[in-house]
């Protein structure tokens, strides 16, 4: 019996949250709802069915106890051979499976990769290969428990199958268990030292379990060691940027946030080498120019929000009013306006120091006013997410002192 995978029509993860699935349901049923009244049947046909699954999603994944007896039923009817499988030949043929499971892996179609490969292990049960391409299809498919199983019965036929233990890593990747990953990396180090994929996803672990100048450093060995080969120059400069951004303050949106003057400035310098590096992956070198006018940005005053300027200002005008109402109202000082008008020309020179405390008693609180304002809404780019983060908070907080570059980094290749 085929299952509806309601997760994949949904567009969200089997792990995901009840709230993250109910906001999904929400968003299609808005969609679908709004098609009802389309003018062309088909279409108010499609609305219908598509709003009828909904609704049986939201009962099924809702619930705890439904949606585990539907990720069981999932699970089963994923594993099991397609209903309709690709033609089998009257002769079972090994190899032709194994062709047949890397054609269906590289267009990613896995529940199809993943039947080929169990008939080539039925054929060969002790084909490595054959047990390799099935855990492959598994961790496309999500079934990490069986990838694990299967990379396993791989290098038992094969410890020496370095594709496999790449391909293992990959799988604990792929689920974000960057621990696991990295120790089959160190197994794959053993069979063959100084590999290139095995060097490279060992710097992407590195990056995962939060250790970004680890994967920096391998990162440049990396471009030591296979100086030509394509993609190390963009690979060392997208380690460059996570570790700049490691220095940075996390927001509880994942968000980074540039705190600090040091932080700006690192980053400032560690993107510069990584321009260095003339990479050519469009979509880092943007990043890179991005965070670079970031960081720039951050050292710049500006206005922040203005919501309590009309407070300062309020307060600077009436301090300054009762000033200058005591001042006329004062007996000693009463022929002031006089001694305006007269231009400051018919009264003696002994009153003249009276007259400027007086105007210096005026004129301070509306500078006061105005030095406040400016001293806490005209201030760097950096100070305004600090001040906001405290209010909010943060995930974690960068440094605030100042760093000393990574040793791989070579002042003299920084880009002024």
């Amino acid at each position: 019996m085929e299952v509806t995978d309601f997760y994949k029509e949904l567009g969200v993860s089997r792990i995901a949250a009840v709230s993250e699935i109910n906001d999904a349901i929400r968003d299609q049923e808005k969609t679908w709802r709004r098609r009802q009244n389309a003018p062309k049947r088909e279409q108010r046909a499609t609305a219908e069915t598509k709003l009828e699954m909904l609704g049986e999603a939201r009962k099924v994944l809702l619930n705890p106890e439904s949606r585990q007896a539907y990720d069981h039923d999932l699970a089963n009817a994923q594993r099991s051979p397609e209903p309709d499988p690709p033609s089998t030949p009257t002769q079972v043929d090994t190899e032709d499976w194994m062709l047949r499971a890397e054609a269906y892996l590289a267009e990613h179609d896995w529940r199809s990769a993943n039947y080929a490969a169990r008939q080539a292990c039925d054929a060969a049960p002790d084909n490595a290969k054959a047990w390799e391409l099935r855990a492959r299809s598994s961790a496309g498919l999500r079934n990490q428990h069986d990838a694990d199983f299967e990379f396993q019965e791989a290098l038992q036929r094969d410890p020496l199958a370095l594709s496999a233990y790449i391909g293992w890593s990959q799988s604990r990747q792929f689920i974000n268990d960057w621990g696991g990953a990295l120790d089959i990396l160190r197994r794959a180090a053993e069979v063959k030292p100084g590999d290139y994929e095995v060097l490279r996803n060992t710097a992407i672990c590195h990056v995962g379990t939060g250790d970004p100048e680890s994967g920096l450093r391998v990162a440049k060995q990396l471009q030591v060691e296979f100086p030509d080969s394509p993609g190390t120059s963009d690979f060392l400069a997208r380690m460059l940027l996570e570790v700049a951004l490691s220095k940075l303050t996390l927001g509880q949106d994942g968000s980074y946030y540039i705190t600090s003057p040091s932080q700006a400035e690192y980053l400032l310098k560690l993107l510069n080498y990584a321009l260095a590096m003339e990479p050519n992956d469009t979509q880092t070198r943007t990043e890179i120019e991005n965070w670079r006018f970031s960081a720039r940005k951050s050292l710049q005053r500006q206005f922040s929000s203005i919501k309590d300027a009309k407070t300062w200002i309020i307060v600077g005008v009436t301090v300054s009013l009762l000033v200058l109402l005591a001042v006329v109202t004062s007996s000693s000082i009463r022929a002031f306006p006089l001694f305006v008008l007269s231009g400051f020309g018919g009264l003696d020179l002994p009153d003249l120091p009276s007259y400027a405390i007086v105007m210096l008693i005026i004129v301070a609180p509306i500078f006061w006013a105005i030095g406040a304002f400016y001293s806490r809404h005209w201030i760097p780019q950096w100070k305004l997410h600090r001040r906001t983060l405290k209010a909010t908070g943060a995930a974690r907080w960068g440094t605030d002192t100042p760093l000393a570059l990574p040793i791989v980094v070579e002042a003299s290749r920084e880009r002024p």
